[in-house]
């Protein structure tokens, strides 16, 4: 909890550059933080039976990107209504990580997946155990 501790302390201005959506890219980032080399992101390009067959087996997580129409009436919805514990990890989105949804969504189905896709001592492993007792906000 110390690292934790001192990353707060020690927080600076700081805007998530934009990453290029890209599962190649994201499988790069990922493993070099500690994701299993025997689990890779992948695209899917459609939802019909044929398409979905070139999909890497067993499939672990699904993420969907929906871009926001009319940003203008975003509002906030406030707390979650319900236990946020139906789930191991769940962290909110601020608006310094804006940019960084492709990876909290990665992050999302890695830290709560029944598999063990995370490397020992790695920073993933690291984030994890010291995230355990975190609100989301207070992970954000």
């Amino acid at each position: 909890m110390a690292e934790t501790t001192r990353l707060v302390e020690d927080k600076q201005e700081f805007d998530w550059p934009p990453l290029e959506s890209n599962p190649e890219v994201f499988t790069e980032y990922l493993r070099n933080i500690g994701l299993k080399p025997n689990f890779v992101i992948s695209e899917v390009y459609g939802f019909d039976e044929e398409v979905l067959a070139f999909l890497a087996q067993p499939t672990l997580g699904v993420i969907v990107a929906i871009e926001r129409i009319n940003r203008d009436l975003d509002v906030k919805k406030g707390e979650p209504v319900g236990d946020n514990k139906t789930v191991d990890f769940y962290m909110d989105q601020s608006g310094e990580l804006d940019n960084a949804c492709g990876i909290i969504a990665c992050l999302h189905a890695i830290l709560n997946s029944s598999e063990s896709m995370i490397s020992p001592e790695s920073i993933l492993d690291g984030f994890q155990n010291e995230t355990k007792t975190l609100s989301p906000s207070e992970i954000c």
